[in-house]
């Protein structure tokens, strides 16, 4: 498993790339990942480069791009579902859980 050397307290700590692939995976920023991994946004951001993986805009949200590729039917159904009291993080988290729970018991293949 390749990894990248990071230094924390000068001392080398390895970035497993699998665990690095995995939270870029979920969306996650390169600022966020070298945090977990303490290391320089740098060191997550050389070793993405190094593997070819590209990463989205950071500067754009992630909801934005979702929202983008939305039919305009699929935004407005989406903009009336939402309220002040139900996120669309909310709406998001529930829709995880809910899957999580009809496919807990199915085996990965």
């Amino acid at each position: 498993m390749p990894v990248s050397n990071a230094s924390v307290g000068g001392r080398p700590r390895k970035v497993h790339d699998d665990q690095l692939i995995r939270l870029v995976n979920l969306g996650l920023s390169k600022v966020t990942i070298a945090g977990i991994f303490d290391c320089h946004a740098g060191v997550v951001a050389n070793r993405l480069k190094e593997l070819g993986i590209v990463t989205p805009d950071e500067r754009k949200s992630f909801i934005e791009a979702v929202y983008a590729e939305l039919s305009v039917e699929h935004q407005e159904w989406l903009m009336n579902k939402l309220s002040q009291d139900y996120t669309i993080r909310e709406y998001i988290r529930d829709l995880m859980m809910k899957h999580y729970e009809e496919q807990k018991d199915v085996v990965d293949e």
